[in-house]
């Protein structure tokens, strides 16, 4: 006889049960696990025991289990609960799926599962994508130093990976990760806010508030350079002498660092990676410095050029924290230098410098502005003391003044005087006989005095004495490593990486 059929839930094969002479359908419904939507039938049929032996046989081939009256109730229970497991996930699945990502966790989403190519530890200028994770196996493509990769998996010290078009395996001992990638690509100026909204101010700090110090427009696109702790503002490079916060919801965050190259690819990157330094070391270098008569001190002063900003006008009240003052000038002086550049400018030509003062100020109290600028300039006051912070038509009088020719000249001067100082310690203190020693020491040590000794001071140690630091094969690279282990300086990678190909060539 047939009993009453029951739609129900579980999760297994059909099953037979042996129950006195009665056959029982149990008729049930299955979500599927990999499509939610499809439904799958099973049956659960009670078989009476006076079953013919043929049949009995045939339910033995499918190895069918018989089960006794008394666990009939167990399973239907064991069905119900894994039911309610299935349709809880199907409902996760589905909330998942209506969830919408905020724009900074889509970035924070794609920027985990990221890699970022490190070549500081290596000579090479590229770092070679594999077929497989071996070394003799077919290279496919290349990486650049800074570029970005999305990394699949991890096989032993190789990671799996794919970088625009090209995916293979990459040794993970070139590649960034975790925290560090973000970091090295707004280092690297790689990642960007292209602007939203027809103008977005930008701000001095992460407040509504907060004075603007510049505005910015749509569709624009401005270098990175740090996210706010609530990641609701973005610090970005409006000019090379404006820095400030705009809402992270008037951009679009756009990750721009370069991608796998193949062969050929990669050797017109390089081609075209040189012109453009030598184009940028040429816009740097207009500055109608003569030779001194020594090489060394010339290509120093080149060196530190395109390192800073290279630009005469160049003028900025304080970015990070721990600035507190005015950075001016071609080789970015700061604070009391700051202050001693301008003092020197006004100093060459007090009547010409007053006239360039007056001619930038606008607006009511022209004539009053003008007057106590060229007061505080002449002064002596400490900037960095009393964190003097400038207005923006006192930064456009001060970048007129940088600009003139008798700033220009003060400025020429003045860094050939800085540039003998340093080599003077790197060669007195340090004992620096090997030219690319000591204008890498030169550099270290105007981004950071106290760590440059630190780390110079590391190398001596390391090789036994200065003389043996100066003659080992390996000195420059050594020197290089410890740089980029510094807590300061190793945070400025790419300037650490031009500096040292710089110097490995004079």
């Amino acid at each position: 006889m047939k009993l009453k059929t029951k739609k129900i839930l579980f999760s297994a094969s059909t099953v037979f049960v042996l129950l006195g002479s009665a056959t029982v359908s149990y008729q049930f419904s299955l979500p599927h696990e990999t499509t939610p939507k499809v439904e799958t039938r099973h049956r659960v049929t009670m078989i009476p025991s006076d079953v013919s032996i043929e049949k009995k046989s045939l339910l033995d081939k499918l190895d069918l289990q018989p089960f006794s009256p008394a666990s009939i109730s167990e399973h239907l229970q064991i069905m119900k609960s894994e039911t309610a497991a299935v349709t809880a996930q199907n409902e996760a699945r589905k909330k998942e799926k209506k969830k919408k990502l905020t724009k900074i966790e889509k970035y924070k989403n794609q920027i985990s599962r990221m890699g970022v190519t490190d070549l500081t530890k290596t000579d090479e200028e590229a770092l070679k994508i594999h077929t497989k994770a071996n070394k003799k196996s077919k290279v496919t493509g290349y990486l650049a130093d800074g570029a970005v990769m999305t990394i699949e998996k991890k096989t032993g010290k190789w990671y799996q990976i794919k970088s625009g078009d090209i995916s293979g395996y990459v040794s993970t001992q070139y590649v960034i990760k975790n925290k560090k990638v973000e970091t090295s690509m707004m280092e690297d100026k790689n990642i960007s806010a292209v602007i939203t909204k027809q103008s977005v101010p930008v701000r001095g700090e992460t407040k509504k508030n907060s004075a603007v110090v510049g505005m910015s427009y749509k569709d624009g696109e401005y270098p990175i350079l740090d996210l706010s702790n609530n990641d609701k503002y973005a610090l970005i490079e409006r000019t090379e002498t404006i820095s400030g916060w705009v809402p992270v919801s008037d951009i679009n965050i756009k990750i721009t660092a370069p991608k796998a190259m193949t062969k050929e690819e990669f050797e017109d990157y390089q081609d075209e990676l040189a012109m453009e330094e030598q184009a940028a070391l040429n816009s740097y270098l207009n500055l109608k410095i003569s030779s001194t008569g020594n090489p060394l001190q010339d290509k120093i002063v080149e060196l530190i050029a395109h390192n800073e900003s290279g630009n005469y006008k160049a003028a900025r009240n304080p970015i990070t924290s721990g600035e507190k003052t005015i950075t001016v000038g071609a080789w970015q002086w700061y604070g009391g230098n700051a202050h001693n550049i301008l003092r020197l400018i006004c100093a060459a030509n007090t009547d010409k410098a007053k006239d360039i003062i007056h001619d930038s100020m606008k607006g009511k109290k022209a004539e009053e502005k003008a007057t106590q600028l060229y007061k505080d300039i002449m002064g002596g006051d400490n900037w960095e003391g009393s964190r003097r912070i400038f207005t923006t038509q006192e930064l456009i009088a001060i970048k007129e003044l940088l600009g003139s020719n008798q700033g220009v000249q003060v400025q020429n001067s003045k860094i050939q005087a800085d540039i003998r100082s340093k080599i003077s310690v790197a060669i007195g203190t340090y004992k620096l006989t090997n030219d690319s020693l000591t204008a890498y020491f030169c550099d270290m040590f105007w981004q950071n005095p106290q760590s440059a000794r630190a780390i110079t001071n590391e190398c001596i140690k390391h090789f036994g004495s200065a003389k043996k630091f100066c003659e080992a094969e390996d000195g420059l690279k050594y020197l290089h490593k410890t740089a980029l282990k510094n807590g300061v300086l190793g945070k400025y990678s790419r300037r650490r990486n031009y500096t040292y190909l710089y110097c490995k060539n004079l």
